[in-house]
């Protein structure tokens, strides 16, 4: 069975970070509506990863450009210099193995951000008007008002990051990268006929960089250009497992939305798994989480300094690889 990471996020949200398709002169919120008819705001998938992506180029990873093709942009599908296609997949514009377009289902895969409680939504009046007031250049001209949805959330986010990042099966490279491999990357190794895998320390950096971006440094949305837009860490939970586990199930909140942690922990004990850890950024501990042969789960709770965090983002990466 594959190893995973199985990483639950609940981070707080102000604001409209990812709006919808406008509606006349409206910006709305991206929401859904639940099954019992509760508004509830959320962010795309879509938006996160590009949030990923952009601090993991800060960090010097490449990233990818991608390419134009009959009028229409497509993955360059490079994943071994081009890190968000290793960790996020891709459906390249170049033909493949078999004279197929090739593609790779990505070891990470990223859940919306969905509000836990119903949203109560609010509307900004604003508007572009010429600034005769404070410049010289304005000129004459009508305003031109809109209207944008804003709220105030607390939400929740899966990630399941699988031991395959950094390693590539032979129909998920283009001609372009298998021919690179022979004469241009070196640390590329040919495992058997039909895998590649990166050097240990180029995964390992890959991993150690991935979670350290979503457990301690977070991102911007997108729409950050006039207000901070970056989510609030509440709490974070992660088992390592080779088994596969329904994250939602083990996500146990309170009335008051704190994280219930007695919960939690009966919830984790139905399922298979080695270590664990929560985080709770607002208390600042970190509960690290064992569970013996007699299947009950022993606590040691530490403080949640820089070493801590280090210690998780190391447990994460020596447990995949």
């Amino acid at each position: 069975m594959p190893r995973r990471a199985f990483l639950t996020l609940v981070l707080g949200v102000s604001g409209n970070v990812n709006a919808d398709a406008g509606i006349g002169t409206r910006i709305p919120l991206k929401k859904v509506v639940s099954w019992n008819k509760e508004v509830r705001a959320f962010v795309s998938p879509r938006c996160i990863r590009r949030g990923v992506r952009k601090r993991l180029a800060e960090k010097g990873f490449q990233i990818d450009p991608q390419l134009e093709k009959g009028g229409q942009l497509g993955d360059v599908g490079d994943p071994v210099k081009y890190v968000d296609d290793d960790l996020f997949g891709y459906l390249s514009t170049q033909k493949g193995k078999g004279e197929l377009q090739s593609s790779r289902s990505g070891p990470v895969k990223v859940s919306p951000l969905i509000a836990l409680h119903h949203t109560e939504i609010s509307v900004e009046f604003a508007g572009r008007f010429p600034r005769k007031d404070i410049s010289l250049e304005a000129k004459d001209a009508n305003p031109v008002p809109f209207e944008i949805e804003t709220a105030q959330w607390l939400g929740s986010m899966h990630v399941i990051i699988s031991e395959d990042v950094g390693k590539f099966q032979g129909n998920e490279l283009t001609k372009d990268v298998l021919g690179k491999i022979e004469k241009k990357y070196k640390s590329v190794s040919q495992v058997s006929e039909e895998v590649f895998t990166l050097s240990k320390e180029e995964r390992m950096s890959r991993i150690k960089s991935l979670m350290e971006v979503l457990i301690r440094e977070g991102w911007s949305f997108p729409r950050g250009s006039e207000a901070v837009s970056q989510p609030e860490y509440h709490y974070a939970l992660l088992l390592l497992s080779d088994s596969f586990i329904p994250s939602g199930n083990v996500l146990k909140m309170s009335d008051d939305l704190t994280l219930n942690v007695d919960n939690v922990i009966k919830a984790t004990s139905l399922y298979s798994w080695d270590k664990g850890y929560i985080v709770d950024y607002r208390e600042g501990k970190i509960i690290k989480l064992s569970k013996k042969e007699s299947g009950k789960i022993e606590e040691k709770t530490v403080n949640m300094t820089s070493e801590a965090l280090d210690g998780v983002v190391e447990a994460v990466a020596s447990y995949l690889l």
